[in-house]
C-alpha cells in the first residue's frame, strides 16, 4: 500500500466504497421484492408484504482502504420510492349511483295479475314508491321503452304494401281485457308485423335521461302513463336491439363520470322474439345475446346488469333458466322473479329495493389515484377480527377464486374492486376495512 501513488489510492478506496454500497444495496432491496410472490398468493394467506425501507450504513475508509476507526460510520436512507398506504371505508366512500332502467312494454304487458291489477299497473306502483322513497334520493335514472316504433311503419294496415313487405300486414284481434281504460284503443283490425324497431341506436337515447331523484319522479311517472296508451300497438319482444342501445348509452355514462357506478335494470314479461334471428329459432339462442350483452358491460366499465321478470304462474321455472344466464352475466348474483299471483307489486318494489341496497360497496374510488409505474399494488382487507392478503387478478373475468382487479387501470389505481367472493366476506362487517398498498419497484 505504501508504494501506492495518490491517484491509485483513490481509485482503490473508491471501489471498496462502491462495493460496500453496491452490495448494501443489493442485499437491501433485493429482499424487499417477495410482494411479487406474494401478490400470485391465494386468497386469505395471512402474509403481508414487507417494508421497503433500508438503512445502509459505510464504515469510514482510509486512503488505503482500510477502516478508519477515528472518524464515525456514514448512514443513510436508501429506501426505494415509499410504500403508500391508504385507508378506504365503504362510511367515507360514497359513489353516485345511476340506473339505465330499461323497461318491456310489449302487449303482454297488458295482461292481468291474478289481482285487480295488469302487470304495467303492478309495475308502475311498485315504480311509484321506489322513486318517492326517501332512501332513493340522489339516485340517478334513465328510462327506455321497448319496443320503438319505426316511424316510417304505420301501425294499421290493410295491404302489405303499406307495410312495405310481403306478408307483414297481419291480423290482430282485441285485448284479452278489453273495455278496461287501458285498452281501449285496441279493437280487431290488420296491423303491420314489423313496426318495431331493429335499429340498437334508437334505444341508445333514452325516453329520460339520467336526472337525480326525488325531482325525476315526476317526469317518470309521466312518460309511463304516456307509454301506457301506446302498449297495445304491439311490437313483439325485441330485447337484443334494446339492450345493445341501452348498454351502449350506460357505457358512454360510465366513461363520461368515472366515479359513479352505472347499473342497468332489464324488466320483461317474456322471451326475446324479434330482431334477432337466434331468438327466432331457439328461446336459448336470443338469452344467450342478450346475455353476452350484459357480460360486455361488466368487461368494459363494470356497469352490472339487474334483471326483473314478471312472469304468471307455471312460467316461473323456464323464466328463472334463462334470465339468471342474463344477470349472472352481467355480474349480479341471480334474476328478480314477480309472480302475477296478486302481489306482484309489492315483490316488484322489493326487488328494486335490493337493487338500491346491492350498492357495490366492494367497489371503491380512492381520493387520490395511485401511481405504481414499475411497482405493484397489493390490497389488505379486514374482517371478522383478522386481516387477509388479496391476490390481484386481471379482471372481473378471472374472479373464479376471489381476489382484487383495478378497473380500467394502466399504471395508476383509481378505482379498486373486490371479486363477488371476497366481497361476500364483507357483508356482514357494518365498517369493512380496505387498505391499499404500493409496493416499490424491483
Amino acid at each position: 500500500m505504501a508504494g501506492m501513488n495518490r491517484t491509485e489510492r483513490s481509485r482503490k478506496r473508491f471501489c471498496v466504497g462502491a462495493w460496500v454500497l453496491g452490495m448494501a444495496l443489493t442485499c437491501g432491496c433485493g429482499s424487499k421484492t417477495g410482494l411479487s410472490t406474494h401478490q400470485d398468493s391465494e386468497l386469505g394467506s395471512s402474509t403481508s408484504p414487507r417494508d421497503t425501507s433500508v438503512n445502509i450504513t459505510i464504515p469510514p475508509l482510509t486512503m488505503d482502504g482500510a477502516v478508519d476507526a477515528g472518524r464515525d460510520a456514514l448512514t443513510f436512507d436508501a429506501s426505494l420510492p415509499p410504500c403508500e398506504e391508504q385507508e378506504i371505508t365503504t362510511s367515507t366512500i360514497v359513489r353516485p349511483l345511476d340506473l339505465f332502467m330499461l323497461f318491456d312494454a310489449s302487449n303482454s304487458m297488458h295482461d292481468p295479475t291474478d289481482g285487480v291489477l295488469t302487470r304495467w299497473e303492478a309495475v308502475r306502483a311498485a315504480l311509484e314508491r321506489f322513486l318517492e322513497d326517501p332512501n332513493s334520493s340522489g339516485i340517478g335514472t334513465a328510462l327506455t321503452f321497448f319496443p320503438r316504433g319505426r316511424d316510417t311503419v304505420p301501425s294499421e294496415c290493410s295491404r302489405d304494401s303499406q307495410c312495405g313487405m310481403v306478408g307483414a300486414c297481419t291480423f290482430v284481434g282485441v285485448c284479452s281485457n278489453a273495455g278496461t281504460r287501458f285498452c281501449a284503443p285496441c279493437w280487431a283490425h290488420e296491423e303491420c308485423s314489423h313496426q318495431s324497431s331493429c335499429e340498437p341506436d334508437d334505444y341508445a337515447g333514452p325516453d329520460i335521461g339520467v336526472e337525480r331523484l326525488p325531482s325525476a319522479s315526476t317526469g317518470i311517472l309521466a312518460a309511463f302513463d304516456i307509454q301506457e296508451t301506446r302498449i297495445c300497438d304491439g311490437g313483439g319482444t325485441p330485447t337484443l336491439p334494446a339492450m345493445v342501445g341501452t348498454m351502449r348509452g350506460a357505457l358512454a355514462w360510465s366513461r363520461a363520470h368515472p366515479s359513479h357506478e352505472v347499473a342497468v335494470v332489464l324488466s320483461t314479461d317474456g322471451y326475446p322474439n324479434t330482431c334477432d334471428w337466434d331468438a327466432v329459432l331457439t328461446p336459448e339462442g336470443g338469452i344467450d345475446n342478450v346475455a353476452d350483452e350484459a357480460r360486455r358491460g361488466v368487461a368494459e366499465a363494470n356497469v352490472r346488469t339487474f334483471v326483473i321478470g314478471v312472469f304468471g304462474r307455471g312460467e316461473e321455472g323456464h323464466a328463472r333458466t334463462g334470465l339468471d344466464r342474463i344477470a349472472t352475466a352481467g355480474g349480479t348474483a341471480a334474476s328478480f322473479l314477480v309472480s302475477t299471483d296478486g302481489t306482484s307489486t309489492t315483490a316488484y318494489l322489493e326487488a328494486l329495493e335490493e337493487i338500491r341496497r346491492d350498492r357495490i360497496e366492494c367497489d371503491f374510488a380512492l381520493a387520490e389515484p395511485m401511481a405504481f409505474a414499475g411497482g405493484s399494488i397489493s390490497v389488505r382487507i379486514r374482517h371478522d377480527g383478522r386481516d387477509e392478503w388479496l391476490r390481484r387478478v386481471r379482471g372481473p373475468e378471472a374472479c373464479d377464486a376471489g381476489g382484487f382487479y383495478l378497473p380500467g387501470a394502466t399504471d395508476v389505481a383509481a378505482r379498486v374492486a373486490l371479486c363477488p367472493e371476497t366481497c361476500a366476506l364483507l357483508a356482514p362487517s357494518p365498517r369493512p376495512e380496505l387498505t391499499l398498498r404500493r409496493t416499490c419497484p424491483h
